[in-house]
């Protein structure tokens, strides 16, 4: 919840729920809090985006992936 609140505060933060765990662990990372972060990392680095900004990109694309879905 935490990382929830301080994402929409502008806080440079992302959130581990299912979706974004399930897309790090889809892409080799670890499936926990370091590993989503390591994710959101990577693309950061390719598009220069915001963390926040990637975290709301990457999360609404991973909850419609029928290949994420357990």
């Amino acid at each position: 919840m935490a990382t929830f609140i301080s994402k929409n505060m502008s806080v440079a933060s992302i959130k581990p729920d299912i979706w974004m765990i399930l897309l790090a662990e889809w892409m080799g990372f670890p499936n926990n809090k370091d590993g989503v972060m390591a994710t959101a990392r990577d693309f950061q680095i390719e598009c220069r985006e915001n963390i926040q900004t990637i975290d709301t990109a990457l999360w609404n694309w991973a909850k419609r992936q029928p290949i994420l879905a357990r």
